[in-house]
């Protein structure tokens, strides 16, 4: 999967958790520059951070793929 598919995801996840970005970025240790890169495929995220988004939402990498 590519970066901008994964941000798209990871916003559309977010979104169904009732968080804004700043909550979230706030949850997983992140900067919301950094949750905003993500989302928005201008970065690619290193496994840690993406580990931590994804745990905040309470999502695995197959409900992400799936």
């Amino acid at each position: 999967m590519d970066r901008i598919e994964l941000g798209k995801k990871i916003r559309k996840a977010r979104n169904e958790a009732g968080l804004s970005m700043i909550e979230l970025a706030a949850k997983a240790g992140i900067s919301i520059n950094t949750l905003h890169r993500v989302e928005t495929g201008k970065s690619k995220a290193n496994k840690t951070t993406i580990r931590s988004i994804m745990n905040e939402l309470g999502v695995t990498v197959e409900d992400i793929e799936g």
